[in-house]
């Protein structure tokens, strides 16, 4: 998107791509995140933040960040995101566990 003969004219496929890239950077900023956790576990002083979230977008936006990868790789994926769920457990590391599933696919 930084590069006008790249960035698509649809104005639907910019909206899109900006949410990935969003998506992406929170990820980047979770990653950061998890490596800071590695050292307060190894410390002793890592605390899970419990909280209710839906499980569906979080889903979602795992497939969203690793749908151009799976792709490469000869996958598709769909997920279902009308379904609702709502959980309680530490979101950040839910959204790494997705990820790291996903990634090995």
């Amino acid at each position: 998107m930084a590069s006008a003969e790249l960035t698509p004219r649809d104005n639907c496929k910019q909206l899109e791509y900006a949410g990935i890239i969003h998506a992406s950077a929170e990820h980047l900023l979770s990653v950061v995140n998890l490596i800071l956790d590695m050292s307060k576990i190894e410390a002793g002083r890592f605390a899970i933040v419990p909280e209710a979230f839906d499980v569906a977008p979080l889903i979602g936006a795992c497939c969203d960040m690793l749908r151009l990868k799976a792709s490469e790789g000869g996958s598709s994926w769909f997920a279902g995101r009308s379904l609702s769920q709502e959980l309680i457990a530490d979101k950040r590391a839910c959204r790494q566990i997705l990820i790291n599933l996903l990634s090995t696919q």
